[in-house]
């Protein structure tokens, strides 16, 4: 027992003076054998839940359509249907409009009885100037004889309605009402209506400014960059081994003013977050259980743990900036697009997770009431950033759209301090998925 108790303070001892002691032969096997296991990674559900999120909004606006239309359609009245005495009449004017004359009439009676019409001296009239005195006699009469025309005398003018040049003949009435009449169609209840377009833009060209507020949100992928600045090349390839890049998202509120009918002056309050895993493993980790006693300043070891030292954890960052951006639109019936561009003032930096130490080499954490690290990393506040979108829309109402927004966003500065020895930069892309109301 003594030997033993010996032995371990030997080692005790040799660690610490800074001295390697392998451990056991035993020991290794065990590793191998933990180490085998392949580690699990989470599944890429928020994936899932974007794709859920878009086919739910194009849902909406489908939705949303044929209500429209719909309401539309039931909003029309056809015409009054027309009367059958009107068709008839519109079918066979003359029969509505064709009276008796006496003309007609005396006329009739003369051809019926073979005798020879008497003729009547008439005053000058402006209608029928130019005209002689017509006679009627019957041509089937062998006997008929032609009749002397009559010389006007001072008997009372009378007007012969038969003897009118545009209302001469058996339908003259009715020739002379349909020349004044316009042609009317009959309505058939079966023909096939035109529908018609309900207005579902902006009218810009009425209304060349207006306000738009956007709400939107969707899924980012924040691009890493690191460099050493100084000769730490160690550090370095510790930090890339045990980093690595996960999910993001964005999330914004947006106020837009559009002036001349085509350009945009934008600001709001604009979130990213952006995800990394942090997995440390060391396998020659030694752990080592100390007793101290009172007046001794050795302590007593106690015991020696040997096997795998395995750390994992998420990395957060997230930023809150006002971006103040200037762009152009243009329009095609209820879809268009438009492209912006300008820079982003950070407002918000905030940060929680665990790296490795660059004094101590060991995993510390960062952030938070637990910050264990040897030196201040990173910055409190960002600095400027640069980005540009491109917005395609859809009109659902005049005053409603939605649309999808591809974003790129560039961080000028690096998000850690200067006196640090690694350079840590960030450009974000990003999709947009959002909802718009203009005022």
């Amino acid at each position: 027992m003594e030997n033993q108790k010996h032995h371990l303070d030997e080692i005790f001892h040799q660690r610490l003076h800074n001295a390697e002691v392998p451990p056991p032969p035993f020991v290794w096997p065990a590793v191998e054998q933990a180490l085998q296991p392949k580690r699990r990674r989470r599944p890429i559900a928020f994936w899932w839940l974007t794709a859920a999120g878009t086919v739910l909004l194009g849902a909406v606006a489908l939705w949303a359509l044929n209500q429209q239309e719909a309401a539309q359609l039931s909003a029309f009245t056809p015409p009054v249907a027309i009367s059958s005495t009107t068709e008839q009449t519109l079918d066979n004017p003359a029969a509505s409009l064709e009276l008796p004359t006496t003309a007609n009439v005396q006329s009739e009676s003369y051809q019926t009885k073979g005798a020879t019409r008497p003729t009547t001296p008439r005053q000058h009239n402006p209608l029928n100037a130019g005209e002689r005195p017509v006679t009627y006699s019957n041509p089937s009469s062998p006997s008929a004889e032609p009749v002397a025309e009559a010389t006007p005398v001072s008997t009372p003018a009378t007007l012969n309605i038969a003897n009118l040049p545009l209302l001469s003949g058996e339908n003259s009435i009715s020739a002379a009402q349909e020349a004044d009449m316009p042609t009317l169609k009959p309505f058939k209840s079966g023909a096939r209506r035109k529908k018609v377009q309900p207005r579902v833009c902006y009218d810009f060209n009425r209304h060349p400014s207006a306000l738009l507020i956007d709400v939107y949100a969707g899924p980012s992928i924040a691009q890493r960059s690191l460099t050493s600045r100084q000769d730490d090349e160690p550090y370095l390839k510790q930090r890339l081994a045990t980093e690595s890049r996960d999910l993001a998202f964005n999330a914004g509120l947006r106020a837009s003013l559009m002036f001349n009918r085509n350009f945009l002056l934008r600001t709001g309050l604009h979130y990213d977050q952006f995800t990394e895993v942090f997995e440390y493993i060391d396998p020659t980790s030694v752990t080592y259980t100390l007793k101290f006693t009172p007046g001794n300043p050795i302590p007593d070891t106690i015991g020696v743990q040997y096997g795998e030292n395995y750390l994992k954890t998420y990395n957060r960052y997230g930023t809150l900036d006002i971006p103040l951006m200037v762009g152009v639109e243009m329009r095609s019936g209820r879809s268009g697009f438009n492209i912006n561009a300008g820079i982003s003032a950070n407002v918000l930096f905030w940060k929680r997770g665990a790296i490795i130490d660059p004094q101590t080499h060991e995993p510390a954490r960062f952030g938070g009431k637990k910050e264990t690290l040897s030196e201040e990393v990173f910055r409190t506040r960002l600095s400027l950033s640069a980005g540009a979108t491109v917005q395609w829309y859809w009109h659902v109402t005049p005053h409603t759209r939605l649309f999808v927004e591809p974003s790129f966003r560039q961080v000028l500065r690096p998000v850690t301090l200067q006196s640090h020895s690694i350079d840590q930069r960030y450009s974000i892309l990003g999709l947009r998925l959002g909802y718009t109301m203009i005022f």
